[in-house]
């Protein structure tokens, strides 16, 4: 069920497979309203929270490091296969005077160099229409408690536009964790072979009233809002 504390924000995330006991990909979407002919405040920081057991940092993703850096100079492609974690997309509502445009931007997910012993996230957004924009989302992968067992933290880079006019703000964000066309590399007989890792492992229990998600963003106006989401426990004939 969905409980969202502002009609602002919603959240909806999925399992692939959808098992118990298995490893899976995480599909996360998280939506930001806008009223009519108008901009939303910018996001300038979100923190995703995972539920206890689930989490990217006991997974296999991430068995090599990409730097900002090279981020910011070869993109995605000049990273090592092994440092991807995830991918998905964007969008950015743009005022061009009086018009709101809507880009679309496609991310992707690498692990980044540790910084005090913290697992380091970046995220990686390039747009091409109507303007050419790359973006880096730092962002670190934190222990928490309770129902949650982890919980991403990033920042969001403010983006300006024309001079005078709103910042962009992003609107919808959708990034899956291990997509299932996720590829990495390792030698076997001298030879270098893909595979595809394995990814955030599904506990063999389900908690009662199924896995609880959070999402809670800050905006550049001061407003901080969160949504919730549980996903329903797995039917019994697709348990492992």
């Amino acid at each position: 069920s969905d409980v969202c504390s502002s009609d602002l924000v919603a959240l909806s995330v999925s399992f692939a497979p959808d098992q118990l006991g298995s490893y899976a990909s995480i599909a996360t979407s998280i939506q930001i309203a806008d009223a009519a002919g108008t901009t939303p405040s910018p996001v300038t920081s979100f923190e995703l929270f995972l539920p206890a057991g689930a989490e990217i940092g006991s997974s296999s993703l991430g068995l090599a490091i990409c730097s900002s850096a090279i981020l910011a100079t070869t993109g995605p492609e000049g990273c090592p296969p092994n440092a991807q974690i995830g991918s998905g997309s964007a969008i950015v509502t743009v005022p061009f005077g009086p018009e709101l445009v809507q880009e679309h931007a496609n991310i992707v997910a690498v692990m980044g160099p540790p910084v005090h012993e913290q697992v380091v996230t970046l995220l990686y957004a390039e747009a091409r229409t109507p303007i050419l924009a790359q973006l880096i989302l730092p962002g670190e992968l934190l222990p928490d408690s309770g129902v949650f067992g982890e919980r991403l933290t990033s920042t969001v880079p403010v983006t300006a536009t024309l001079p005078g006019a709103d910042d962009a703000a992003m609107t919808e964000l959708n990034l899956n964790i291990d997509p299932p066309g996720l590829r990495y590399e390792r030698v076997v007989h001298e030879r270098t072979v893909d595979y595809h890792p394995q990814g955030v492992a599904i506990p063999a229990r389900c908690p009662q009233g199924g896995f609880p998600f959070r999402a809670v963003l800050h905006f550049q106006d001061g407003d901080t809002v969160t949504s919730r989401r549980t996903v329903p426990c797995p039917s019994h004939a697709s348990r492992r």
